[in-house]
Parts: C-alpha cells; sequence; structure tokens
C-alpha cells in the first residue's frame, strides 16, 4: 500500500506563472504527479483571467514577466481575488533586500530565489496544506 501525505491528499488548486516554457510545463507536471490541480500561464494577461474562475489556493509567480511587472500583479490578484487566504510565492533571479522587501510590500508570502527547488515549493505546499500558523514573512532559498 502506497502512503500519500497531506498535500497529496487534499490537492490544492495550483497556478503557476512564468514565461519560461520548459520551467513551466515541468514544473505543471511535477505539481500535478504530486496530486495538485494545476493552471500554468504564460504572462500577467493570461494570469488574471485564468485566476478568476480558477481561484488559486497558491500562485507562484515570476516577477519578470514578458507583460507586466509581477509585483504589480501580485497587488492585482490580492485585490481581485474572492480567497482572501491565497498564498503568494515570488519567484526572481534577484534576491537582495530591496527585491524582498518589494516582495512583501506587493503582497507575497514568500520569495524563492532562481532556480526554484522543487522541495522548497513543496516545503511551501506542504506548511499552507496543514494550515500552518503563519510565521513572520521571509523569503525562502
Amino acid at each position: 500500500m502506497v502512503e500519500t501525505s497531506k498535500e497529496e491528499a487534499s490537492g490544492l488548486r495550483v497556478l503557476i506563472v512564468d514565461d519560461d516554457d520548459d520551467f513551466l510545463e515541468g514544473l505543471q507536471t511535477l505539481l500535478e504527479i504530486d496530486g495538485h490541480t494545476v493552471r500554468a500561464c504564460p504572462d500577467a494577461s493570461s494570469t488574471i483571467e485564468v485566476a478568476s474562475t480558477f481561484l488559486p489556493q497558491l500562485a507562484i509567480l515570476d516577477l519578470g514577466l514578458p507583460d507586466a511587472d509581477g509585483f504589480d500583479l501580485a497587488r492585482h490578484l490580492r485585490e481581485s481575488l474572492t480567497r482572501a487566504d491565497t498564498m503568494l510565492v515570488a519567484m526572481s533571479g534577484f534576491g537582495g533586500p530591496e527585491v524582498i522587501q518589494r516582495a512583501q510590500d506587493a503582497g507575497f508570502d514568500h520569495h524563492l530565489l532562481k532556480p526554484v527547488s522543487l522541495d522548497s515549493i513543496r516545503q511551501i505546499i506542504s506548511a499552507f496544506a496543514q494550515n500552518v500558523p503563519a510565521k513572520p514573512w521571509r523569503p525562502s532559498c
């Protein structure tokens, strides 16, 4: 008998936004294998459309998108989503104090530095799925 983890059993709705098609497809596949329902978007405009009906529990957003700033997209999602508990995770190739502060100010719950590891994402998902009380905001590596 194969045991499943809590996040696999609960199957979160995860939205991934990145303009790197290979990364997007790969992460989508891996999270679906873990039992999550995943929508993937290559840009901000499609993200806004998808998010309004998909209502993600977790959104992983690249900060450098071709058609918008990831910080602005996070603000828009915070204002427009009916789910107040949606967790927003920023992904960026930059992790300096200014970027991290801007991510926090934009409404992100976590910041992951690229290249992003699947283990980092799984840890965030696991904490969210288990309703772990929020800790003070801090970037994740």
